[in-house]
């Protein structure tokens, strides 16, 4: 039962860390140049306006293809991950159903060997003499304690 719930576990974490790989691919960052104005002080204090050229990270969607190709890709990850799912789940039950037969299958061997034991010990003190009785009583007798408890005397 704990390895098919582990099993269960890896394959969604799996899953999980799957459509983050998949998410992060839609997305791409392109280097832009970008002008920007800012003032600047000369050294005699006046403030001017002056032109920079930076470079600004633009995060850019890759092409629609590539995004339908991974939306494709994401919907047949979980349609897999749910099926082995219910493929693990599904011979946790059968084996269940077989190991429980098994149990029962083997408490009647059981009772039926102590039916049989118990059978056979009837028809022995049946087949017994008074005599036979008593000696086997005073055997038993004689190991027991004063409290009734078993005894054992070498």
């Amino acid at each position: 039962m704990r390895e098919r719930a582990l099993a269960t576990a890896a394959i969604w974490i799996s899953s999980i860390f799957i459509t983050y790989a998949l998410l992060n691919s839609l997305i791409y960052i392109v280097p832009e140049q970008v002008v920007q104005t800012v003032q600047a002080m000369r050294p005699d204090g006046e403030l001017v306006p002056q032109e920079i050229m930076t470079t600004v990270m633009q995060p850019t969607l890759m092409p629609e293809i590539w995004q339908y190709t991974v939306a494709g890709m994401l919907f047949m990850l979980f349609i897999v991950a749910a099926f082995a799912t219910v493929g693990v789940w599904r011979h946790a039950f059968r084996d269940a159903t077989e190991t429980r037969a098994a149990q029962r299958s083997a408490v009647r061997q059981s009772a039926k060997v102590k039916r049989e034991q118990r059978e056979r010990v009837k028809r022995l003190l049946e087949d017994m003499d008074e005599d036979e009785i008593a000696y086997l009583e005073q055997a038993r007798y004689q190991h027991l304690s004063d409290d009734g408890e078993l005894v054992t005397r070498h």
